[in-house]
């Protein structure tokens, strides 16, 4: 008996390195939250792996797999963002994540070393 396709999110953690290792950690999508930048933070990483020689396909179930998330994204405050990034010397971006976990007082899921370090400097600060 023939077995059914995995699931676009499944086949996507198959295809992408490290995607396997959180998928497991997102079984609650309805949780999820970000700033409205998400979306194109995710095109522009979709197009540099591209460029780096991945494959079309692996690209594009990554995009259908977020696709399917359901994640709630909510604007930013530019001037609070501003002073985080010139605090911890982040990009604008990585400081709109940080920002966005404070206002929520919820943990910062990231794998970028120097986000996580800020997360945790930062977020233990909060009363």
């Amino acid at each position: 008996m023939k077995r059914a396709a995995a699931p676009v999110h499944r086949r996507a953690a198959r295809a992408l390195p490290g995607a396997a290792a959180t998928r497991g950690r997102l079984q609650r999508p309805e949780f999820l939250h970000a700033p409205y930048l998400l979306e194109h933070e995710l095109v522009g990483v979709a197009l540099k792996k591209q460029r780096l020689g991945w494959r079309a396909e692996a690209v594009a179930l990554a995009l259908a797999n977020h696709a399917e998330m359901d994640i709630t994204l909510h604007r930013t405050d530019a001037e609070a963002q501003h002073a985080l990034a010139v605090l911890y010397k982040l990009s604008a971006y990585d400081a709109a994540y940080l920002w966005f976990a404070a206002e929520l007082k919820a943990p910062l899921a990231t794998f970028d070393k120097k986000l996580a370090q800020a997360a945790n400097a930062h977020l233990s600060s909060l009363s």
